[in-house]
């Protein structure tokens, strides 16, 4: 599968993705959290020390590429 889908088709079992906000002016790489009762799911943005930076909501959603041919 390839190209952007519904954020409701995402992968929920901390699968990187790279994730679409409509509000947002750039795509950004997510994965699905289940946190607190406060928080029960959320998508968090994440750093290249796998940590979260920030809290996004993607309406859309694709695949991580896969890293380029040594």
């Amino acid at each position: 599968m390839s190209g952007w889908q519904s954020i409701d088709t995402a992968p929920k079992d901390g699968t990187l993705i790279i994730g679409w906000d409509k509000d947002k002016p750039i795509p950004f790489i997510c994965r699905f959290v289940i946190e607190t009762d406060d928080y029960p799911q959320w998508w968090a943005v994440i750093d290249e020390n796998d940590e979260t930076v920030c809290v996004g909501t993607p309406t859309h959603w694709t695949p991580m590429l896969r890293p380029p041919a040594r």
